[in-house]
């Protein structure tokens, strides 16, 4: 079944980028384990089947808060399920697939201008997702 029935807009709303964590943690013969992240906040929806929603793609070094990497975007979006519910692995990341290659494009565009530009982002990272990771 199709979850997203239609995409009405897709603009970027947020964008980090600061790498200067990740220099900092990076010494000559050490690791730096980096996490990937997608959230989906600001869910909003009417009885029409229209939805809003705020896909967040985000790079944070394991042990930190700070994120060396964010890009959100604000989709609106109609569908067909009316139940349609971001907890739901299906749905989620429905929304991610929509705004994964704007965020693959500037991931690209800006690491590609560091000293990180060999850094990338694993092709539909998000399918690998085990059942007991958070969403």
């Amino acid at each position: 079944m199709k979850v997203i029935k239609s995409i009405d807009s897709i603009y970027p709303t947020e964008l980090i980028f600061n790498l200067n964590r990740l220099d900092e943690k990076l010494l000559p013969n050490s690791e730096v384990e980096i996490n990937v992240g997608i959230t989906v906040k600001e869910f909003e929806h009417d009885d029409q089947g229209n939805f809003r929603a705020i896909v967040s793609f985000l790079l944070r070094v394991a042990d930190e808060e700070e994120d060396l990497f964010k890009l959100s975007h604000r989709i609106e979006f109609t569908s067909s399920d009316e139940n349609f519910n971001i907890k739901d692995r299906e749905c989620n990341f429905a929304l991610f697939e929509i705004v994964e290659p704007y965020i693959r494009y500037r991931f690209n565009e800006l690491f590609s201008q560091t000293k990180f530009s060999s850094l990338e982002i694993p092709y539909r990272f998000w399918e690998t997702i085990d059942d007991s990771s958070e969403i």
